[in-house]
């Protein structure tokens, strides 16, 4: 399993990105093949990557398909060829991630409808500022509810 960690300053006060990064190596226990952040204006988010399958072989997080929603995510999606036919996608181009993300874009919060496996993610959209989302293995959709709490404090991970 790989390991997510996110702040987001609802307070729009800017990310220390050194501290993104210390709290992401913290996390390479969880995902020692790789280690990624993002940091923009008064989010920070970071991911390591552990590879298990080979549709990861090539997976980079956080990710974005338009430079506006990025994903951070822990996931193993199942079902893929009914949910790739949903999306009018190949099965075979794509990783986990990019099927959340595809997901989300599809059909917005009520993608977990539509997602089965084991996850948790966060979706951030630079474009709507503050704007959070995550999902746990309950399927439960929570939006800036602990740990995404309205300040720097306390910071979330998985």
């Amino acid at each position: 399993m790989s390991g997510i960690v996110g702040i987001v300053n609802f307070d729009g006060a800017p990310i220390d990105r050194d501290l993104v990064t210390r709290m992401t190596e913290s996390m390479t226990f969880r995902g020692p093949d790789a280690l990624q952040i993002l940091v923009e204006r008064n989010a920070g988010f970071g991911h390591t990557m552990l590879r298990t399958t080979w549709e990861a072989a090539d997976e980079k997080q956080p990710l974005t398909l338009d430079g506006k929603i990025w994903l951070i995510a822990d996931a193993r999606i199942d079902g893929r060829a009914e949910l790739t036919q949903k999306l009018g996608v190949s099965e075979s181009t794509h990783n986990d991630a990019e099927l959340i993300l595809l997901a989300y874009h599809a059909w917005k919060e009520q993608c977990i409808d539509y997602l089965i496996g084991d996850f948790a993610f966060a979706i951030w959209n630079s474009a709507v500022p503050p704007n959070v989302q995550g999902t746990d293995e309950a399927r439960a959709i929570r939006r800036c509810l602990s740990p995404w709490r309205c300040s720097i404090q306390p910071p979330c991970s998985t």
